[in-house]
């Protein structure tokens, strides 16, 4: 699955965002005119994103899944068809359970995020040769020239002449070696090796390792190897671990490629050789298993399912065993390099750079996190909470034929609190009253006030309701934080949302970004700025803390401003007139709104899981409204649950209807809040076939009704 949209499309998807809805979109609906005029605003936004609601790389997958299997709209079967692809064919490594990035090309772990590269290790310290630079990251990331062949030893094997594939090597004896040169080389800066090949015939056949030599062992021996885990396919982007041999340590100062070939004659076409720091993400396993969640949950997918829960099961598992989590009850990292400490430091005044130190964890790249990392066990205990609803179904429905499996939903859901009991005790910062992001592995934090994490955290319920309520008295301004940067109503400074950190950071960033007080706070997405997208997170935590009215004057907040970015041409033409840059397409900038902010999608989400309370479930769609003062009911069309379309409305907390498209399918069932509920079903021309009363759970008996109404009786 392609999970990069070019720029040029983007900017096309740019221009085209702002054209008229069509009105046969997905509408929202209120008797309220003046509220209408934000549910407008809100569909637009929906509009705009639409499209961008099909799979991306694996950090997407719960974000962009949620916002784009519940509709039946036109193409929505086309959305469903791209989830189950995707979803069905994510890579999980079969030993280990991680679920890759698959992110674009690059010359970063192929696993792993795009960046860091070995040739950003500072003064030399990362090693590679590239002889082409196919698919591999354009100028000025990587290094200009081609390496020359001369410069390698060939042993046991021929060099012939460089073309755009690479370097042809034939090799002519067994076990052939190729020894480029290396001199010396910090393992800090190589936990792992890449070799990247072309082996069109008899590929099978080479069994590549990684031989070295250090200061105490001056000779080549079985001690000092490291296979590589080559895939099985002519094309080879093959990482070798090297932490998986303790003598891959401190310097070494020769390294050599080793082909394992038993028999003679066979060609490659060396492509590169190269370190690799550990860019991989702790939080794949948590995107990922609840992306499949939600898939199966709207669509009611067996099959997909039946394919699938090995993989959600070994996903889950990798948190287990890789990140410590059956242990520690949180996610601890102990990949290198993913320690938080900075990758920046202050040595007699001045700063200097720890290459291979604050590599990323997630989606803010910048961000040293890892080690014992709070906004990953916050995903972690998300993802419980949907595992345990998936095998709960599983255990409900023996005829589906799947085994249950090692952990039952009622050891998730325990796993689940002990995750958040630990959590709050372990991750809470007194002082400042929100979540630390991070402990390093000498026990210090870092706390630049990171909205994202602390809304993340009240909207999962991962927090305390003592600690939501500090949490959202700090973002909505009315608790100052000392020491602060931004505090009262600047931290809602770019009116769409709160700034991702709210106290400035020149120095706490992995080593690449390097400069980062040259440029101004909220500048940088991860330095003051915002992101859109995530301004989801904060109206749902504000509805759950402070009430739905709050969150509905706060999503009138950003429903206003994008009616000045609608006016104005766009978000780019917005800001080429107000304070704020934009980051996206190749470019820098403080805000997250357009281009590879996917994730805008959310935002529009507050309509249907806030306010009309939808959640799919294996065998009902469930319905719990919690309706704002400004909004006497609500409706939304086109929902589609398994195989039956809708439109849902809600009136206060009393009435709820459902108005079918076509016959409805024949397993169509819905859960309402808890009450003594009376149901009347009329056929599609509005006469009366059925009625009744129901304890809040419903299974449609009548497959020619068309619509169907639930009010609740005040006993």
């Amino acid at each position: 699955m392609k999970t990069m949209i070019t720029a040029l499309a983007l900017c096309a998807i740019a221009s085209a965002a702002f054209a008229d809805v069509p009105a046969d979109f997905i509408e929202y609906k209120t008797s309220s005119p003046e509220a209408q005029k934000n549910l407008d605003l809100l569909r637009a936004l929906y509009y705009e994103n639409y499209d961008r609601t099909t799979p991306q790389a694996t950090l997407w997958d719960d974000w962009l899944s949620k916002s784009g299997l519940w509709d039946g709209y036109t193409g929505s079967d086309n959305h469903r068809k791209a989830w189950k692809e995707c979803l069905s064919q994510r890579k999980v490594n079969p030993e280990t359970g991680y679920v890759h990035t698959d992110q674009h090309a690059s010359i970063a772990h192929p696993e792993g995020w795009p960046f860091p590269f070995w040739n950003q290790g500072v003064g030399g310290k990362g090693k590679g040769w590239h002889f082409s630079f196919k698919n591999t990251v354009g100028k000025p990331w990587r290094q200009t020239n081609i390496n020359k062949p001369e410069e390698w030893n060939f042993i046991g094997c021929e060099a012939g002449e460089l073309n755009e594939d690479g370097l042809p090597v034939t090799l002519t004896a067994p076990d052939a070696a190729l020894e480029p040169p290396i001199g010396a080389l910090e393992t800090m800066q190589a936990p792992f090796m890449q070799t990247r090949y072309i082996a069109e015939k008899d590929y099978e056949n080479l069994k590549p390792y990684i031989e070295w030599k250090t200061d105490k062992n001056g000779s080549y021996d079985e001690n000092n190897r490291v296979y590589i885990d080559a895939p099985a396919s002519w094309m080879r982007y093959a990482v070798a671990d090297m932490t998986k041999n303790p003598n891959w340590t401190g310097t070494v100062y020769d390294v050599r490629l080793r082909m394992g070939n038993e028999t003679t004659g066979q060609k490659i076409v060396l492509q590169a050789f190269f370190t690799t720091y550990d860019t991989r993400h702790n939080v794949n396993s948590q995107a990922y298993i609840r992306g499949c969640c939600h898939y199966f949950f709207w669509t009611g997918d067996v099959d997909f399912l039946k394919t699938t829960i090995d993989k959600i099961r070994l996903a889950h598992k990798q948190l287990l065993v890789e990140h410590h989590a059956e242990k520690e009850n949180i996610i601890h990292t102990t990949w290198v390099g993913h320690d938080p400490k900075p990758g920046i430091v202050r040595e007699n005044g001045k700063r200097v750079m720890r290459p291979g130190v604050g590599i990323g964890s997630n989606y803010w790249d910048l961000i040293p996190f890892g080690a014992k990392d709070c906004y990953a066990t916050v995903l972690y205990y998300d993802m419980l909470n949907h595992f345990a609803r998936l095998e709960k179904a599983i255990e409900n429905h023996p005829e589906w034929g799947i085994e249950k499996g090692e952990y039952t939903s009622a050891d998730l859901l325990k796993k689940a609190a002990k995750v958040k009991d630990v959590g709050n005790k372990l991750f809470w910062n007194e002082e400042n009253g929100r979540f630390n992001h991070s402990i390093d592995e000498d026990g210090l934090t870092y706390d630049y006030g990171y909205t994202f994490v602390n809304t993340e955290a009240v909207y999962t319920g991962f927090a305390t309701d003592e600690h939501a309520r500090e949490i959202m008295s700090w973002i909505d301004g009315t608790r100052v934080v000392k020491g602060d940067t931004s505090i009262g109503d600047d931290i809602y400074h770019w009116k769409f949302g709160p700034r991702s950190t709210t106290k400035r950071n020149t120095d706490y960033y992995c080593w690449v970004w390097n400069d980062a007080g040259s440029i101004p706070w909220g500048g940088q997405v991860q330095d003051g700025g915002a992101v859109l997208g995530f301004s989801y997170y904060d109206v749902m935590a504000r509805m759950r803390v402070n009430g739905v009215d709050d969150s509905w004057e706060r999503l009138c907040g950003i429903t206003d401003w994008y009616k000045d970015v609608l006016a104005e041409g766009g978000y780019r033409k917005y800001y080429e007139n107000h304070d704020g840059t934009l980051q996206g397409g190749g470019t820098a900038g403080g805000l997250g709104c357009d281009f590879e902010f996917f994730e805008t999608a959310l935002v529009p989400q507050v309509v249907t899981e806030g306010y009309l309370g939808l959640r799919a479930d294996a065998d009902s769609l469930i319905i719990n409204p919690n309706l704002p003062a400004a909004l006497p009911d609500l409706s939304v069309s086109k929902i589609k649950w398994h195989n039956t379309v809708m439109t849902v409305k809600a009136t206060g907390k009393k009435r709820i209807e459902a108005v079918f498209e076509g016959k409805p399918g024949a397993d169509t069932a819905f859960t309402l809040p808890e009450g003594d509920w009376m149901y009347t079903v009329c056929d599609a021309k509005g006469k009366l076939i059925g009625f009744g009363h129901i304890k809040g759970n419903y299974k449609l008996s009548a497959p020619n009704a068309g619509s169907i109404r639930f009010d609740l009786c005040d006993l």
